[in-house]
């Protein structure tokens, strides 16, 4: 399981927000998006 609030998550800067929602779950990309630590 991905730990957004951890930032267990490999976030690299090659990667676009697309990617990061087809992987994270529905929902989760929208706490990414609005600034969620």
């Amino acid at each position: 399981m991905l730990k957004v609030n951890e930032r267990d998550y490999p976030f690299t800067e090659g990667m676009r927000l697309g990617e990061l929602a087809d992987r994270l779950k529905p929902g989760a990309d929208m706490l990414v998006l609005n600034g969620a630590p």
